[in-house]
């Protein structure tokens, strides 16, 4: 039980940090972020990006 919560606060926490990352590289790159967007809609990906993104 505490192992499988440890691995999945370390999963969070190894992903909100490569959101970070990624967030700054695509506030150089906002317009082609977007139309990336536009065509890579296939997956709620992209969408749940935008919530942690208001940056965009």
């Amino acid at each position: 039980m505490g192992r499988t919560f440890f691995c999945a606060l370390a999963v969070k926490i190894v992903f909100l940090f490569l959101m970070n990352i990624s967030e700054r590289i695509i506030n150089k790159n906002t317009f082609l972020w977007h139309k990336i967007c536009m065509r890579k809609d296939l997956t709620g990906s992209v969408n749940k990006f935008h919530l942690f993104s208001p940056n965009l």
